[in-house]
């Protein structure tokens, strides 16, 4: 994979157009809300029309939920008002955001369980999984070895991996054979299809694939995860009219306290809640797609 596939979607973040600029207020009359195809499109669009009805009611305004074609997509459908409300990773928020296209108004959280003990996090990892039986032990065994990514815009499936990759000082494009895929439950079945040798993807990616692959955690194995990556956003229009703008994060936050939507929201993405954040939260991804820009 060459560098032009990357360099031009994150030079936009580098030298976008600002964010400030005087804007006139904006009210659909329909709420369009575009989620990133992380796993199967068809099975995530089933997922999602649920929260789209609930959302309706709370908001009371037509409500409706897409997926996009890829996380590049998603960015381009903010940029040109066919999505109102996006469920944005970080890269691909950053990168919308300034493009003058996104304001973050939420952050996602997830419950986590050690020892017995429950606890909110803010963040997630991305991971490295193998199969089972494979000699890779590190990272610096996957060197010259066939691995999954996602697009250029996905935090874990690729912006963090790459960086952990390069700090272990290998080169995407001269060390590896890359192979582009689109959600992370298919980078985990290419890696069981023996398609690559190794597998991309956020923590634990694998849960999705178990209903239909209830082996698949004991036939992989994860060999290394990434530095920790601020949990993805709810995303709206810059220009979004400002009372719309809080009534979506006050549904947002109502829906994922109540008990029944609380379990739809949880089987779109395993989000467990969510909580205001700022922009400045994701300054940290900035400094990554900077770093890779220059490589």
């Amino acid at each position: 994979m060459k560098k032009y596939l990357l360099l031009p979607l994150l030079i936009l973040v580098l030298f976008g157009c600002s964010n400030n600029e005087t804007q006139e207020t904006y009210h659909p009359k329909t709420l369009k809300v575009q989620f990133v195809p992380s796993q199967n499109a068809e099975t995530l669009e089933a997922k999602a029309k649920p929260l789209g009805k609930l959302l309706s009611k709370e908001l009371n305004m037509p409500v409706k939920v897409s997926i996009a074609t890829s996380y590049n997509t998603i960015v381009e459908a903010m940029r040109s008002k066919q999505a109102d409300v996006a469920f944005l990773p970080p890269t691909a928020y950053v990168m919308a955001h300034d493009q003058g296209a996104a304001d973050v108004i939420l952050k996602s959280l997830h419950e986590t369980e050690v020892n017995g003990k429950k606890s909110v996090t803010d963040y997630y990892r991305g991971q490295f999984v193998v199969n089972r039986d494979s000699k890779i032990k590190n990272i610096e065994d996957i060197k010259n070895k066939r691995i999954a990514l996602q697009e250029s815009t996905s935090t874990s499936g690729y912006l963090y991996p790459v960086g952990l990759l390069q700090d272990k000082g290998i080169d995407i494009e001269k060390d590896l054979k890359t192979v582009m895929v689109k959600g992370h439950d298919k980078a985990i079945t290419a890696l069981i299809n023996n398609e690559v040798d190794v597998a991309a993807t956020f923590q634990d990616a694998r849960d999705y694939l178990e209903k239909d692959y209830p082996r698949v955690k004991k036939e992989t194995r994860i060999i290394a995860v990434t530095k920790k990556i601020p949990n993805d956003t709810i995303s709206v229009q810059a220009d979004l009219d400002k009372k719309l703008k809080e009534d979506i994060k006050g549904a947002f936050i109502k829906l994922s306290k109540d008990k029944a939507s609380k379990k739809i929201i949880k089987e779109i993405y395993s989000h467990d809640g969510y909580a205001p954040t700022n922009d400045k939260s994701y300054d940290t991804i900035r400094k990554y797609v900077k770093a890779q820009s220059k490589e």
